[in-house]
Formats: structure tokens, sequence, C-alpha cells
């Protein structure tokens, strides 16, 4: 089979993306193969994952996501901005309101302009998996961990499910310096448990913006849905608004937390880098 494909670039995510929409899905063992091929730096295309736009089920979009590795992962920000820029420049979504099914349910995209996009990461989600949409929350817990020097402490998290599992933190200093803290921290947490918590540090730099940074590899691949875990978080605890600006190394996100349906948006741009064909050999699968 041979199939047009687009290279984007959304946050700090490089994403290959195909359309087939016009076309019967393809199986899952496909879409795993296709990805794993494509994703591959030396012998593929290269990408950090693959999003392929399929025809859907009660809505005409379905975005599905696959990582490197050839597993299927939840839509996080960064594949939906890729979908969301081709969408609309190929016509198929407009400025209104467009559902797309993912794997976790519904998520809704609206048009800023050609670039920019509002997506929306569902309702967050707290330790015991109830939605959170106030300030008081029971996602805020202790862990024990090591301060620097001999002394040991308690350094407060403020637990929030949005797709990933998050354990914000929060530091009166520039994040750059809480690298050997934050490493303590990961430490505390189960790295075992597939459901595990992901260190955040958060530096409230002002009640508009904060500063933020994942220490995991988990963490880095999504910034955007950090960047929405920590400001949810940061909101959580008072030090800003229902909206405030996230700082991720650099790149800027507006994020967004719904007073009247606690759901949590978040704007953000995706633009191309190059576009080709694929040929994958369907006769030497595996």
């Amino acid at each position: 089979m041979e199939f047009e494909f687009y290279k984007l670039v959304s946050g700090m995510s490089d994403l290959i993306l195909v359309n087939m929409i016009d076309e019967v899905a393809p199986a899952d063992k496909l879409l795993s193969l296709l990805s794993a091929r494509m994703c591959t730096r030396r012998s593929g295309i290269g990408a950090q994952g693959a999003v392929f736009l399929l025809p859907g089920a009660a809505r005409p979009v379905s975005v599905r996501y696959f990582l490197p590795d050839g597993s299927e992962s939840i839509l996080c920000a960064e594949p939906l901005m890729a979908a969301s820029r081709y969408l609309f420049d190929a016509g198929i979504m407009g400025r209104e309101g467009f559902a797309v099914e993912t794997s976790a349910g519904e998520k809704t995209i609206r048009t800023i302009d050609s670039s920019n996009f509002v997506v929306s990461l569902g309702v967050p989600l707290d330790v015991a998996g109830t939605e959170i949409s106030g300030t008081a929350s029971s996602s805020f817990e202790d862990y024990d961990v090591v301060h620097y020097g001999e002394s040991e402490g308690k350094v407060p998290l403020t637990l929030i499910d949005l797709g990933l599992n998050g354990a914000a933190f929060f530091s009166d200093a520039p994040l750059p310096g809480m690298k050997s803290h934050a490493r303590k921290l990961a430490a505390t947490l189960d790295v075992r448990d597939p459901d595990m918590w992901h260190p955040i540090g958060v530096f409230p730099y002002k009640i508009d913006e904060i500063q933020v940074r994942g220490f995991d590899r988990t963490t880095a691949a999504q910034p955007v849905t950090s960047a929405a875990i920590a400001a949810v978080a940061s909101m959580i605890q008072g030090f800003s608004e229902r909206s405030c600006m996230a700082v991720v190394r650099g790149s800027k996100y507006f994020i967004q937390w719904d007073e009247r349906s606690s759901v949590v948006n978040v704007c953000g741009c995706a633009e191309y880098v190059f576009t080709g064909e694929y040929f994958f050999d369907t006769d030497r699968q595996g």
C-alpha cells in the first residue's frame, strides 16, 4: 500500500499524520506496524508518534495516536493540534466547534486562526478518580521525600489525572534549580506501577503565568498535557486564576479551566515540516 503522509510539529513533538478518512479503517495490527515502521528515525520517516485520521462511528472523524513501539496511546494535546491543523486546511473542519472521536471519548476542537486551535483535554480527575471542579479537592497529598542535605521532610503534591497522571509540586525559585529535588521526589514514586504519578515542577511566576517542567520521559513526551496539569494544580492551590499562560522550555500555552463545564482547554498551534509518499509492503508484515 502507498499513501501520502504529513510531518508536523506541535510544541516540542514531531508527528506523522496520515489521512484515511475516506478509506475502510485498517485493522489495529496494521496501524501498529505502520506506526513502528514510519516513526523509526534511521530507516523510516522519524517521529515521536503517528496520528491516523479514520472514519468515525458517530462523528465524521476518529483520531488515533500510536507510538514508535507500535502501541496505541491516549490522545494527548499535541496529536490533537496536528489533527486540527490538517482538518482545517483540508476544509473538513471550519471555525465552529468540531468534535472528533478518540480512544478516550469525544474531544472538541475550536479554530482561532489558520494555525492556532483550542482543544479540550476533558475534566481533570483527582487521585480517587473523582472529577475536580473547584478549588477544594482530595487530590492534595503529601509524600515523604529527602530534601537537600540530611534532613527529611514532606513535599505537598497536587495529583491530577488528565490522561496523564501528574504529581505537581511548587517552587518559589525558577525551575532549573529544582532538578536535584525532583529526582529525589521521583524516587519516592513507584516506577514499577503502570499508573505511576509523574513529577511536574511548577514555578508560579505571576498570577497569570507559570513555568512548567517535567522530569521524566513521559512528561517530556507530553509537554502540553503536563502544562495543563501544572496550570490546574496552580489554580487549585490559589496561585492562578481560571486561565493562565504556561511556559514549557520556552514554548507558551494558554490554559483555561472552564467553570461551567469543568473542562480544561488548551490553545496551541501546529506547523508543517514536509510531506511525502510512503510505501508499505503488506506482504512483508512483521
